[in-house]
């Protein structure tokens, strides 16, 4: 498995793991070019086979902070370490752009990102009620960002 930085070319297969992950509630085709597009956005691909198997998106704030946006792997791929080899990328890019912290925004029955999320030193700092619609809360979290030691 490769994992590089997403190009235009990948929209396509981009939006096809999104609405496969998150049915309804998918981002829509506008915002992911955006994250292909805008300089404060950053995707990463998984790519395996000449195939697309996930993806993932930060966000650069301002100061020393990123937000993880999304990530995503194609549901037949999932619980094969992809989410966690994407989030180890993602985490070292953002301190290689000099962040300290990392932020995110998760539903609260969304039990594998979370316990994802839990596994790579985030903390729940809070709940957001009605974060993606009515009665879809989401926990806000956050972690410091260090450099893993080898």
């Amino acid at each position: 498995m490769e994992i590089r930085a997403a190009n235009p070319k990948d929209l396509k297969e981009i939006e096809g793991i999104e609405k496969a992950s998150f049915n309804k509630d998918a981002y829509h085709r506008e915002l992911l070019e955006a994250f292909l597009k805008e300089p404060r956005f950053l995707t990463l691909v998984a790519e395996s086979d000449g195939v697309l198997v996930a993806y993932g998106t930060l966000f650069e704030e301002e100061g020393s902070s990123t937000r993880l946006v999304t990530i995503a792997v194609r549901p037949v791929e999932r619980n094969q370490g992809l989410a966690k080899k994407l989030m180890r990328r993602l985490e070292d890019i953002a301190l290689e752009k000099g962040s300290k912290r990392m932020t995110l925004e998760v539903g609260v029955t969304n039990v594998a990102a979370v316990n994802l999320y839990l596994g790579f030193g985030f903390r729940i700092r809070g709940t957001i009620p009605d974060y993606y619609g009515k009665q879809k809360d989401a926990f806000y979290m956050e972690k410091g960002l260090r450099p893993r030691t080898p």
